[in-house]
């Protein structure tokens, strides 16, 4: 898996975020969701490599005008695959007695042919031609619906387009990236005294 990586500029000095990061402690405080934190390397003011139970990364401090830029890198760590998995054990099939078999399926009945559907065209025109030869047979009844205008030919519906695809669920964030956005928030945060009265 990729290692991912969180950044922000932060308004605090590099010595006030460095104090912060490099104590195991402190760290494992902002990064408590990967477990118990031990530092691997510290390159001073600027690196911190660690390393948790469930991830390991490293801390970037840089000088970025009125504060400072820190990077969080992380990587999940691998877990451990068993050397042999126990193979499934193959068993036979039990027999059934012939009163219990389930019953053959019946067959399917066969599907009425479906007519084929007639154009615009032949739709408008064959009930032209209806009208006209029901005319002509003397019925002078009117080969239309009531109500319909001989003049107009009335398409068949068609429902909306609809797809058949559902629509594709919005991708969830990582949960070790997360754990790396809580921290840049926990270390953004100021961290008040109480005021001292003399």
């Amino acid at each position: 898996m990729p290692a991912i990586q969180a950044s922000r500029r932060l308004v605090k000095s590099p010595p006030e975020l460095w104090a912060e990061v490099s104590d195991a402690a402190s760290l494992a405080r902002h990064l408590g969701e990967v477990g118990e934190i031990t530092i691997t390397r510290l390159e001073p003011e600027t690196t911190v490599a660690w390393e948790g139970e469930r991830a390991s990364g490293t801390v970037e401090l840089a000088p970025a005008g009125w504060g400072t830029s820190v990077t969080f890198t992380a990587e999940p760590v691998a877990a451990e695959v068993a050397d042999e998995a126990p193979e499934p054990v193959a068993r036979e099939p039990e027999p059934v007695a012939p009163e219990l078999a389930p019953a053959p399926a019946p067959e399917p009945e066969p599907k009425p042919a479906a007519k084929p559907r007639r154009s615009l065209f032949q739709r408008l025109f064959g009930r032209r031609r209806a009208a006209a030869n029901a005319d002509r047979a003397g019925g002078g009844e009117d080969a239309r619906a009531p109500g319909e205008d001989p003049g107009c030919a009335h398409p068949e519906p068609t429902g909306p387009a609809r797809s058949s695809a559902e629509p594709e669920p919005e991708p969830q964030p990582d949960p070790l990236e997360q754990v790396l956005t809580q921290a840049l928030d926990s270390l953004g945060q100021a961290h008040h005294r109480p005021f001292s009265r003399g």
